[in-house]
């Protein structure tokens, strides 16, 4: 009845104009215009709100079809959940959706984006990149020798000399045993040149191999693109599991 949480059998008699809910002592009136019924879910009973609170638990599913429905489009819906068929055809273009827009969509995305977010952003972005690296020790002091890293930014200087965003790239030395020989390109220019990776090379050709490697992805803004991506793919993945807490 909408005051206490107490279940009780009644009968709901539908005249022209007007709901009567009766029985256990009940009589509740109301216009019929004013019933809202709860969308169909498979063969489960439904909810009938009434305008004084009462709510009424009903399984005839023909007779509540005929009332003003909580949301109108259930209809369609219900009609398809019914229906295997439709549900499998359902699954199937969620799925070729959702792996056909991670797959083309979303790299296309995050391209048109990365195109128009300042340079500076990016570069606030790779600073503070770099200094979390660090700071977690994932990154550590380089113990390479002086004479050997003034080579390498000599042919560094070289390789982006003549790109139009040359003032912004800067090569940074770190010993990383975690990541082991590798190079990493960070948003805004920095390019991050391990220790073990100059132990492993044997000519100048190969530092510059590597080097212009990585000025490749970030002239293409690989890295911003990819960060786009994740954060993308975290909100639809929040979206579909109902858990933006994490995003």
């Amino acid at each position: 009845d909408g005051r206490r949480p107490i279940g009780a059998e009644v009968a709901l008699v539908l005249g022209a104009d007007e709901a009567t809910l009766v029985g256990s002592g009940l009589d509740l009136r109301c216009p019929i215009r004013a019933l809202r019924v709860s969308p169909r879910i498979g063969s489960a009973p439904r909810f009938v709100d009434l305008p004084c609170g009462a709510q009424l638990l009903c399984p005839d599913n023909r007779l509540l079809d005929r009332l003003s429905q909580e949301i109108p489009s259930e209809g369609p819906v219900a009609w398809l959940e019914r229906r295997w068929g439709a549900a499998l055809a359902g699954v199937a273009l969620v799925t070729a959706a959702v792996v056909g827009g991670y797959l083309w969509g979303l790299p296309a995305l995050a391209e048109r984006i990365a195109t128009r977010i300042p340079i500076s952003s990016e570069k606030a972005l790779g600073d503070e990149a770099l200094s979390w690296l660090d700071d977690m020790r994932m990154l550590q002091p380089t113990r390479q020798a002086a004479e050997q890293r003034s080579t390498c930014l000599a042919m560094f200087r070289e390789l982006h000399r003549n790109l139009p965003s040359s003032a912004r790239y800067r090569l940074e030395f770190r010993r990383a045993p975690a990541l082991g020989a590798n190079a990493v390109a960070l948003p805004g220019g920095t390019i991050v040149l391990t220790d073990e990776m100059l132990g492993l090379v044997r000519s100048d050709d190969e530092i510059r191999a590597v080097l212009a490697h990585e000025i490749g992805h970030i002239e293409r803004r690989h890295a911003l693109r990819s960060i786009l991506q994740g954060s993308v793919a975290a909100l639809v993945a929040s979206t579909i599991t109902g858990d933006a807490s994490q995003l």
